[in-house]
Order: C-alpha cells, then sequence, then structure tokens
C-alpha cells in the first residue's frame, strides 16, 4: 500500500507509510481478535511465546524504522521499496514453477 500510494498517487512518502500503517493496524487487529475467538472455541488457548516475539518485534522495528527512514532520501526509499517488491514477486513467481 505504500509503494502504491507514495509511486501511483504521488503521495509523500511518510504520509502513504502513516496511511498505511493505520490500515494494517486495523486489519492485524480484526485478524487477532478472529484468530482469539476460534482458538478458545476450540479450547486450545494462545499461543503466547509467538505473541511475545511479535510484540516484542514491532516494537522494536517501530523505533529502528523510521530513523533509519530519515537518513535516506524520499526518492530512494520510493526506489528500493518498488526494487524490493519487484524481487519479492520474482521470488513468488519463481517459486510457483
Amino acid at each position: 500500500m505504500t509503494t502504491l500510494l507514495a509511486v501511483k498517487h504521488r503521495f509523500p512518502l511518510h504520509l502513504g507509510t502513516a496511511t498505511s500503517v493505520f490500515v494494517v493496524a486495523l486489519t492485524v487487529l480484526a485478524a487477532a481478535l478472529t484468530h482469539s475467538y476460534f482458538l478458545f472455541q476450540n479450547d486450545l488457548g494462545l499461543p503466547w511465546n509467538l505473541v511475545l516475539v511479535m510484540v516484542l518485534a514491532v516494537l522494536v522495528g517501530g523505533q529502528i524504522a523510521p530513523r533509519l527512514a530519515s537518513k535516506f532520501s524520499e526518492v530512494f526509499l520510493k526506489r528500493a521499496l518498488v526494487t524490493m517488491f519487484v524481487f519479492v514477486g520474482f521470488i513468488m513467481v519463481w517459486r510457483s514453477f
């Protein structure tokens, strides 16, 4: 979503990132609630070890990413995002065969 907003619709990168984070946060919250509901319905409980690792990763990544992004120009970040997505797309197509 960030790349689409920043490259195709010419949003400023920080605004596209903020919008993307907001949408992802809502999606993750809905998914977490749904998974929790079904896990408790089947008496499986939450895998707390995974929850802890994910929460710590989000907290650490949320502190590092903005500082790292501020060290690069917006043009460089846009090109890096596009390059990364093209590479990931290539790998996904390659692995489908």
